[in-house]
């Protein structure tokens, strides 16, 4: 059979093994509650005929559970008015089910400024700057955004002196929002804003591990392109039944020496690819 043809069918049928996980997976949870119930009905049952203490024992044991529903429940709904906000927020593109900016960007940090940025140097919980100069005449600063173009509140400026290292890197650790049932028929997607010598080379890779292994994709990103976009399409690098554990994007600066790095922005996005 031709590949043309070939590929719609694997890819419905790897949609049909989405939809049967999905099924299968509400089931599970289905039975589990009835399950729980008929053990609660069961406690309340052999209470009764005892005395009072097992009643009260169960009443604290209830109102235990009631606290923490509600509690899931109230963060379940902040996270779906967060996902939304975010999302108008972002400009998110179509089919997008989770993105998010990293707090460099969108909230001001206490780290910054730093004057001579250490090997492996946090700026937030999910940003990292990685180098192996040893000189360490890196200075990070935080700016308040001036460019029209994001909504981004703050920028970050990576000013680099003498340089005599092998590499410099921003990782980026996404969530487990962002891997949690993650398929071939999603492209994780980056959308950069990098104020820079044109003439640099930079480098967005795409790092997804699990228990086989870490496996790459990489990028080339040019900073004069308007778009301002990296697209990691997952057709081909992921299975349906692999299980991603961790990910994270690292954007690699090539020949950095004497240079002023600006990243406006830097946000994430995960959508479903468009039906073929």
């Amino acid at each position: 059979m031709p590949h043309q043809y070939l590929y719609p069918l694997q890819t419905s049928f790897r949609e049909y093994q989405s939809n049967m996980f999905s099924y299968l997976t509400a089931m599970f949870r289905h039975a589990r509650l009835r399950i729980s119930q008929r053990i609660w009905r069961r406690k309340l049952r052999y209470a009764t005929k005892h005395n009072t203490n097992d009643i009260e024992d169960i009443q604290r044991r209830l109102r235990r559970i009631a606290f923490e529903r509600s509690k899931m429940n109230a963060g379940a709904v902040e996270q779906l008015s967060t996902t939304l906000t975010d999302q108008i927020a972002l400009n998110a593109p179509s089919k997008t089910d989770w993105c998010k900016r990293p707090k460099t960007w969108s909230a001001s940090q206490s780290r910054l400024p730093i004057a001579n940025a250490e090997k492996t140097q946090k700026i937030c919980d999910s940003v990292i700057l990685f180098h192996d100069c040893p000189l360490g005449n890196i200075q990070l600063e935080q700016t308040t955004s001036s460019q029209n173009e994001t909504t981004a509140n703050f920028a970050l400026s990576i000013k680099v002196g003498k340089f005599e290292g092998s590499y410099l890197s921003l990782v980026v650790t996404l969530p487990n929002d962002a891997i949690i049932d993650l398929s071939p028929n999603h492209i994780l997607q980056s959308n950069l804003l990098i104020d820079c010598d044109p003439s640099m080379d930079i480098y967005a890779r795409l790092n997804l591990q699990s228990k086989s292994g870490t496996q790459q994709i990489i990028r080339t990103f040019d900073p004069t392109d308007l778009g301002h976009l990296v697209n990691f399409d997952l057709v081909g690098h992921i299975t349906q039944v692999r299980v991603i554990d961790k990910s994270w994007i690292d954007v690699s600066f090539d020949n950095p020496e004497n240079q002023t790095i600006v990243l406006h922005d830097l946000t994430c996005f995960r959508r479903r690819r468009a039906a073929i």
